[in-house]
């Protein structure tokens, strides 16, 4: 969680695992991927002590209008 990948890195790897598939599923794939990442990574920055377990369950239950609220009420 310390750095958030490349769209174009996470698309050329999900493109050797999976030969078949087409550009625009690989693309939308990588983009789910990479915005995934984006929230875990600022979830482990604000809360260092939460256990990965944790992170990855909060992610889940959190939108990214969830995380632009947050920032608006700290003042950033």
């Amino acid at each position: 969680l310390k750095e958030t990948p490349k769209e174009k890195d996470v698309k050329d790897y999900f493109g050797k695992v999976y030969p078949k598939a087409d550009d625009g599923s690989l693309q939308e794939i990588s983009n789910e991927f990479v915005n995934e990442h984006k929230k875990k990574t600022y979830l482990a920055k604000q809360y260092p002590d939460l256990k990965y377990t944790d992170i990855d369950l909060l992610s889940s239950l959190i939108t990214e209008e969830d995380i632009r609220r947050h920032e608006e009420d700290r003042g950033n």
